[in-house]
């Protein structure tokens, strides 16, 4: 069964190469342009104030088209899933899509939180495309398999994206960490950190105060910065291998497993057949198939939690485990467009709650991940990865009730364990209680 949300002839030969620098830049350039005219009379100054740490808070209509959203639970990948939806114009499902999967690479989830940020931005639905803008900038801040200029490419449309919102100091705050970004990084190209700096000039000669706008004006015309800083790569994703034996081959699962896909693949093809009535039947054998899964995933855990000891194979474990809660919440907020299981509707703070757990559980076993390589440089870099990956995901929403001081105060710790050993981050992060909206930002380290 195969279905798509864009029409036949207007698929293009390849969506994967938008996401590297052309696409972002050029798609994003476009929906800028187009919402410039639109937005730029209104304003909203309060709407960051009103935002809810979790994007799934802000906004999950009701007007998810269930018979695409269901397509996921019959195991269609989402991120052609995602990019799809947004060239259909899809955007509820875009927005679910991004506010409760896990699996969706930086470059996808900033570029389409970008298109749907100005999206919803058109339809004035403020709160949630902020939610967007706020997902792409968490992106560009922490992503390190992402080279540099696309990420100061993503921080400068989400500058523009929050002043099309009426939001002029969360729109300098973003045009100013692209400038850290751009200025900070030692591999970019003096073409390419000119291109990140022009970028955000618009927005900081508007809104910037006249030291930044002086800064902004020096550093464009001013020699390459020699600040003799490191920009760290990514070392956790080498250092875990999956197990020789798989621990998710259990048999209960697997069945639970199909029979949820082969559930939703007939309500997908019921609402197909009769435009969307008389598809009670399937929608009820849709709804027991997910409770019989989770029993099964339940019983799994149980199996598994107290003999996998194998830091990498724990992770896979703890990760598998979160993916599904965010399953279970996106049922429970409607996400996939029916009310499918009204029992769980009513325990989404308790979900949360366990979300929380699972991802507690996971800093011990980053640790021990970061813990694995000799040279005590690399443990170092290792270790100020995990707890930034971990403040990436309290800024995405999915370690909901986050420890963010906590986090904040250990992320610095390692960053300065870092300048000891003498591999100073060239973008190192701190949590600004005072930006907007509070969040981990790069810090600046220049004059």
């Amino acid at each position: 069964m195969t279905y798509s949300l864009v029409p036949e002839r207007s698929r293009g030969p390849g969506w994967l190469g938008g996401l590297l620098l052309l696409g972002i830049g050029a798609s994003l350039a476009v929906a800028a342009l187009a919402l410039l005219g639109y937005v730029q009379a209104r304003r909203a100054p309060s709407v960051l104030l009103q935002v809810p740490p979790r994007p799934a808070d802000a906004w999950v209509s009701q007007a998810v088209p269930s018979r695409w959203a269901l397509l996921e639970l019959a195991d269609a990948h989402p991120e052609p899933l995602l990019h799809q939806a947004v060239e259909a114009g899809q955007i509820e499902l875009a927005y679910a899509i991004l506010a409760f999967n896990l699996d969706i690479s930086g470059p996808a989830r900033a570029t389409e939180a970008i298109r749907v940020g100005f999206a919803l931005a058109r339809q004035e639905q403020d709160l949630p495309a902020a939610a967007a803008l706020g997902m792409a900038q968490a992106v560009a801040v922490f992503d390190r398999s992402i080279p540099p200029l696309e990420r100061g490419t993503i921080l400068a449309q989400v500058a523009q994206g929050y002043e099309l919102l009426g939001v002029p100091d969360a729109a300098r705050g973003a045009a100013l960490q692209a400038q850290h970004l751009a200025v900070q990084t030692p591999d970019l190209l003096p073409a390419q950190r000119l291109r990140i700096l022009e970028e955000i000039g618009p927005v900081l000669e508007r809104f910037g105060t006249p030291e930044q706008r002086e800064r902004w004006r020096a550093l464009r015309r001013g020699p390459e910065l020699e600040l003799g800083r490191v920009l760290l790569s990514p070392l956790l994703p080498g250092l875990y291998r999956p197990p020789p034996v798989s621990p998710f081959q259990d048999e209960g699962m697997a069945q639970a497993e199909d029979l949820r896909r082969r559930a939703a693949r007939r309500l997908v093809e019921r609402l197909e057949r009769t435009g969307g009535v008389d598809f009670e039947p399937e929608r009820r054998a849709l709804a027991q198939a997910l409770v019989a899964e989770d029993q099964a995933r339940a019983a799994w855990s149980r199996r598994l939690d107290a003999r996998l000891v194998e830091p990498g194979a724990r992770f896979l474990y703890l990760q598998e485990r979160r993916r599904w809660l965010l399953w279970k919440l996106r049922v429970a907020y409607r996400g996939f467009g029916l009310s499918l299981v009204p029992a769980w509707e009513a325990q989404i703070p308790e979900m949360w709650t366990e979300l929380t757990r699972a991802t507690e559980a996971l800093l011990p076993v980053l640790e021990r991940l970061a813990a694995l390589p000799e040279d005590p440089r690399h443990r170092a870099v290792a270790r100020s990865e995990a707890l930034a990956w971990l403040a990436y995901q309290a800024e995405l929403g999915f370690y909901p009730q986050a420890p963010l001081g906590e986090l904040a105060t250990r992320l610095e710790g390692a960053q300065a364990e870092l300048e000891r050993l003498g591999v100073p981050p060239a973008l190192p992060l701190f949590y600004d209680v005072a930006a907007t909206p509070p969040g981990f930002r790069i810090a600046r380290r220049y004059e």
